[in-house]
């Protein structure tokens, strides 16, 4: 791009194709007998395909009784991937309107606008059928021959042949309804011109307008109350953390943070949102992904608020949050444990924003708090405007969204009718607490000129127009009037929900008109936080990783992976096999029934076969079937750790069904649909059997074949050709066996149990055979038996799965994974920087073709970078070769705080201190910098890691617990507080020089402590 835009500098070269491209258009028109002045219009008529247009106003009813989704178009061969131009015809002599619209799909198709044209056939069916004949002429010598019943082409339909509710959807759907009795195109497009209406020329939305009345503070600011960085732990610059661990932003005199910092909060109600600390906020109910109520932005430059919240008195208008309208004030932000809060102090008002969602319904709570601070009355405005999605992307959904103004309760909601899957949720929108509510569906409301505002200062008050329905910008937006005495304060609460019925939002509305009953469901969800994330409490000597491990490790696996599934870099929505069974694993410490679930809710998407979907999205029910080695593995994985950690032996037994579909064919590596269920059911053990034999497939040199990619699901094309084999595989199937040969006993299954145990002899003689390379041990070799991870690479000449799997899977030699693990320190691990690469050197100019991995530039991501899922196990590996001081220090390294000590490092590492990095990358100038944050595996791995192999605290099938650390010898002594039913254990590891351990001042035999349900008890280990 930048080479192309230097040959653009010299003026005479700009010139000079400026009047090329309009050579070039001229000639173009002429060539198809399309006048200047009618490209213009043509040109025109595309806005109207691609935007709003004054039509849809006009499709209400239409949009109030659509019955029927876009899979309805399928049956008449349409897609409803493109727009759809809709001629409605019933007369032979009206027929020549059919080959002005060819004309502009030409024209248009050439500009790079695809659309489908459906043709309305009015007339009677009859044996001579002139129309239908003469539409066909007319199609036979044109652009579109060839092309009938195509996607971007042309389809006639005979109306007699379709439904009333399908001809209704068409009407509803139509980006433009051209009316072959209304005479000629043109005129039809330059008649629906004139009835446009809101000239943007310079309008800007209102919040932008507030540079043209600079409000001079009349009232003093300098009383309100200041937070002490002091007082903030680990204080940066930008933030710290308080004595809740919550994290809090101070940003003035316009400083921002180096990315977005955000809080992603959500409900076990398939129910949330992300909030950055500029204030910028998205929506989404039931799925993530495919029902966002307001759009979700990545944008980390402009961080554009799909949401907005903002105060005005007379001409002034200014906002709590940094966005939409700053000031050099200073904004606090607390990122806390399901909520967030802002606070802003601005002409002499007070302003406080509490951010959560309902514990349990589908609705976001926003307390609005205002004092105000001086000796005069007030009467301030309060307007929040949501602009609507209701679905994947809202370029994609707008046009289809009509608004409605229920007056007599006083709200505002809106519906996507046309959704296949959503088409019942009801989006709506409650200020509750101010007066004089008005209402508008239209964002072209907050577009205003210059003369609006200078008319504001000459009004106390100024009511929203009330327009709703169809062909608008859609949003639901409510303005209400708050007066203030004299240093009065007041507040009001803001609702912003989905139900699937009008009768769900009175309801929700009903439960939360009262300020008092929205604080105590604040303080409901405060307390369910609380109670999941001190399940377990730790104090160490590192207060880094008692922040971590008492708050975000847990908070940022639940909120984010588990109920979200979407942050800021990534909007997902859909669950992954292999992922989500990950992040159960720490559950079973905090809240094992979450495990327990996702376990069981995992194996309904595996396959007759064995094999599973990489992942699906939930309600849509579609996903994808892959061709991936490792995902189905995990399922039996987890499960032996569930089983083992808890004693849940009956989870075995529960009988889940399968899918159905058929099985990929020879070539292909994945599919994405909708599969059918099965009617076969089998127990959660069988599942896991059907797992492990489907993997029990073995190539060249005796390792299990690697498919279209591991866990590296970059490495698409190491194996994808049916005999590539995985090093990292064999130590991860060797790992599963070995644990799940005792559920072989336990099911009396001694087949299985016989075939495992020859199996991991198997597996294990042959990984050290053809696996070790010398220093370290491979990675894979491709279809053609070239080694991955080897010295005789150019490139990913060491892996960092293949040496921690070594040793986590225990069926390296273990002089070997001594010596793998310190190859994997020298090459892999860059202490300055503070970063663990994945592989080294990244793929980039040598002729290996591993997959989509190597189209990753070089130092991101899985191609050299740190990518943080992975390499997390370094410490995990460390941990159980003993080697406690260097365990720690990877995994302090890894500890994203430590990547934002102060001012300069947080403007490198740029995303959130509190949270972990899905990746850094490696190589300048980006080196240190972080990549995606929030939607990453490694943080419940991190926590598990922390809890079980570095402070060696275990949980032993519900029979008590073990302590067996792996601490650095600086650690003196450190304490773990466990919550098990009613009772609490407090447990003391002191650095003593022997090794005992008492339960309420006796000592116990073995090494496992007893629990009870009740009581509180002390704990002593000594070390």
């Amino acid at each position: 791009v930048l080479n192309k835009s230097r040959n653009y500098q010299d003026i005479n070269i700009l010139e000079e194709s400026v009047l090329r491209s309009a050579l070039s258009v001229e000639e173009s028109l002429i060539n198809k007998g399309i006048k200047p002045t009618q490209g213009i219009i043509y040109e025109r008529f595309a806005s109207s395909i691609l935007f709003n247009n004054f039509s849809y106003t006009k499709r209400i009813n239409n949009l109030i009784n659509l019955s029927r989704s876009q899979r309805n178009l399928w049956a008449y061969g349409i897609s409803g991937d493109l727009p759809i131009v809709l001629l409605t015809i019933n007369k032979e002599k009206e027929s020549d309107i059919l080959r002005q619209l060819i004309n502009c799909h030409g024209y248009l198709e050439e500009k790079g606008l695809k659309f489908d044209i459906v043709v309305i056939n009015e007339e009677e069916i009859s044996y001579e059928k002139p129309l239908d004949n003469a539409l066909k002429r007319i199609i036979l010598n044109s652009s579109l021959n060839g092309r009938e019943n195509t996607s971007g082409g042309i389809f006639i339909i005979n109306n007699e042949k379709m439904s009333k509710e399908d001809l209704n959807l068409l009407y509803s759907i139509a980006a433009i309804i051209v009316d072959g009795s209304e005479g000629p195109l043109l005129k039809q497009i330059e008649k629906a011109m004139k009835n446009e209406d809101y000239p943007y020329d310079s309008r800007k939305y209102i919040w932008e307008m507030s540079e043209l009345k600079e409000a001079n503070l009349s009232y003093s600011d300098s009383n309100i109350p200041k937070v002490e960085t002091s007082e903030l732990s680990f204080f940066n610059g930008y933030g710290g953390f308080n004595n809740e661990g919550e994290y809090t932003i101070i940003l003035k005199d316009g400083m921002s943070t180096p990315a977005p910092w955000i809080n992603v909060i959500a409900n076990n109600n398939r129910f949330g949102f992300n909030i950055s600390e500029s204030g910028s906020s998205y929506t989404w109910y039931k799925n993530s992904r495919e029902f966002k109520i307001t759009p979700w932005n990545n944008d980390f430059i402009e961080d554009t608020p799909s949401e907005v919240l903002y105060l005005e008195e007379g001409d002034k208008l200014w906002s709590i949050t940094p966005e939409p309208i700053r000031d050099k004030g200073e904004y606090v932000i607390t990122h806390g444990f399901g909520y967030s809060k802002f606070t802003h102090c601005k002409s002499g008002i007070l302003g406080e924003i509490t951010v959560f969602p309902s514990k349990e319904r589908s609705a976001k709570l926003i307390k609005v708090s205002l004092n105000n601070l001086v000796d005069k009355e007030r009467n301030i405005g309060i307007t929040y405007i949501a602009r609507l999605c209701l679905g994947d992307l809202r370029e994609n959904n707008y046009k289809k969204i009509y608004t409605v103004i229920d007056k007599e309760n006083k709200y505002i909601y809106g519906i996507n009718p046309y959704s296949s899957d959503f088409s019942s949720s009801h989006v709506y929108l409650k200020i509750s607490g101010g007066k004089n509510e008005s209402f508008s569906g239209d964002e072209r409301d907050f577009i205003v000129s210059k003369e609006y505002m200078d008319s504001l200062s000459e009004q106390n008050t100024i009511s929203l127009s009330g327009r709703c329905g169809s062909g608008l910008e859609p949003v639901l937006s409510e303005k209400v009037y708050l007066r203030l005495g004299a240093n009065e304060e007041k507040s009001l609460v803001i609702v912003l929900g989905a139900e699937d019925s009008i009768e769900g939002i009175q309801n929700s509305l009903e439960e939360f008109s009262d300020i008092t009953r929205v604080e105590k469901e604040l303080e409901m969800v405060k307390g369910y936080w609380e109670r999941l994330l001190t399940k377990i409490k730790i104090k160490t000597e590192d207060k880094a990783l008692d922040f971590m491990i008492n708050g975000w490790l847990p908070y940022e696996t639940i909120s984010c992976r588990l109920f979200s599934r979407t942050a800021f870099y990534q909007c997902g929505g859909a669950y992954g096999f292999r992922d989500q069974l990950q992040d159960s694993i720490p559950m079973i410490y905090i809240q094992p029934e979450i495990a327990r679930n996702q376990i069981l809710y995992s194996a309904t998407r595996q396959f007759e076969e064995g094999d599973v979907q990489h992942w699906w999205h939930p309600v849509v029910n579609s996903g994808i079937r892959t061709r991936f080695s490792d995902d189905l593995l995990w399922l039996p994985y987890v499960t032996c750790i569930y089983v083992k950690t808890t004693g849940d032996y009956k989870i075995l037994d529960e009988e889940i069904g399968y899918l159905k579909d058929e099985p990929l064919r020879e070539g292909e590596d994945e599919r994405y649909n909708v599969s059918s269920k099965s009617d076969l059911k089998e127990s959660l053990y069988n599942h896991c059997i059907r797992a492990i034999n489907r993997s029990l497939k073995f190539g060249y040199h005796n390792i299990p074949l690697m498919g279209s990619g591991d866990w590296n699901d970059g490495m698409s094309t190491v194996g994808n050709k049916g005999k590539g084999e995985s090093i990292w595989l064999g130590w991860f199937l060797y790992a599963i066996l070995k644990d799940f040969k005792d559920l072989c006993i336990y099911k009396r299954d001694e087949d299985n149990y016989e075939k495992y145990i020859k199996t991991m002899d198997f597996i294990k003689e042959n990984l050290e055979i053809h696996g070790w390379d010398g220093s370290w041990y491979k990675r894979a070799y491709f279809d053609d038996g070239t080694p991955l991870g080897s010295h005789e690479n150019q490139e990913c000449k060491i892996d960092a799965l293949s040496q921690c799997w070594s040793v986590i899977s225990e069926a390296g030699d273990k002089e070997r994974a001594n010596i793998a693990m310190s190859s994997l320190e020298k090459y892999l691990v860059k202490p300055k920087e503070k970063i663990i690469l994945l592989l080294s050197p990244p793929f980039d100019k040598s002729d290996l073709k591993p997959g989509y991995i190597k189209g990753y530039v070089p130092g991101v991501r899985e191609n050299g970078g740190q990518y943080t899922h992975g390499v997390a196990w370094v410490a995990l590996a460390l941990a159980k070769l003993g080697r406690g001081e260097e365990a720690y220090n990877i995994y302090s390294m890894l500890n994203p705080i430590n990547h934002s000590l102060n001012i300069e490092e947080a403007n490198v590492f740029k995303t959130e201190p509190y949270v972990m990095a899905a990746d850094i990358y490696s190589l300048e100038p980006h080196e240190g910098r972080g990549g995606w944050s929030w939607y990453t595996g490694s943080s419940g791995w991190m926590y598990t890691i922390a809890l079980e192999h570095i402070l060696g605290f275990r949980l032993i099938e519900g029979k008590g617990f073990k302590i067996k650390p792996c601490v650095p010898k600086d650690f003196k002594e450190y304490s773990i507080d466990y919550v098990y039913g009613n009772a609490v254990y407090h447990i003391k590891v002191i650095r003593s020089g022997n090794s005992t351990i008492t339960l309420d001042g006796n000592a116990i035999e073995g090494d496992i402590i007893p629990v009870t349900s009740d009581g509180e008890h002390e704990v002593k280990v000594n070390i």
